[in-house]
This record gives structure tokens, C-alpha cells and sequence, in this order.
């Protein structure tokens, strides 16, 4: 349940309102988030590094999440489509191939 509204959240309200949401809503999540900016700002204070500041920057815009660069905000899982074939594999087309999952 709390997936889907925070898939309804993530579509509709501004980033910053929806970390401010995570904050009550999901206590452990907004607490690794913060913990995980004091570290990268020790880190690039001793010794500046660009990806490690990109991801700062990213973290200190966005809620957490597991790749933590602007790009994931271009893509969709929503836009894909996943078929299936005669064997039961699903897969999709990529540039025109078909690119299969695992069986399980």
C-alpha cells in the first residue's frame, strides 16, 4: 500500500514536498538518506571528488534512492513493455532485439 501512494506522490508533487513526506512516513529511509549526506559532506570535505559530490547534490534534492543520479527521472518502468513468448520467457525490444529475462 505504501508503494502505490508513494508512486501517486512521486508523480505529482514536487521532490522536495515528497521528502519531507518520507520523513514521517517512512522514518528509517529519510534517516539512512540523512546519514548518508553528513557522510559524503566528511568525505568531500577531506578530499573533493565529483562523483561523490554529484551524488550529494542528488541526495540533498531528492529522496533516496538506489542509483542516486538525475538521469533515473528520464526513464519510466512504466513506458516498457514486457512480452511473453510461446516458452514462457518474457523479454522486451531493445534497438530492435529482443532481450530476455531470467526464467525465474
Amino acid at each position: 500500500m505504501f508503494q502505490y501512494i508513494q508512486s501517486i506522490f512521486r508523480d505529482f508533487m514536487p521532490r522536495s514536498l515528497n521528502i519531507k513526506l518520507i520523513k514521517y512516513a517512512d522514518s528509517r529511509r529519510y534517516k539512512l538518506r540523512n546519514t548518508l549526506i553528513d557522510y559524503l559532506e566528511k568525505e568531500t570535505e577531506n578530499s573533493p571528488n565529483l562523483e561523490k559530490s554529484q551524488i550529494l547534490n542528488f541526495l540533498r534534492n531528492n529522496p533516496l534512492s538506489i542509483i542516486p543520479y538525475p538521469f533515473i527521472y528520464k526513464y519510466s518502468f512504466r513506458n516498457i513493455k514486457v512480452l511473453q513468448d510461446n516458452d514462457g520467457y518474457k523479454y522486451i525490444f531493445r534497438n530492435g532485439k529482443k532481450l530476455y529475462f531470467p526464467k525465474d
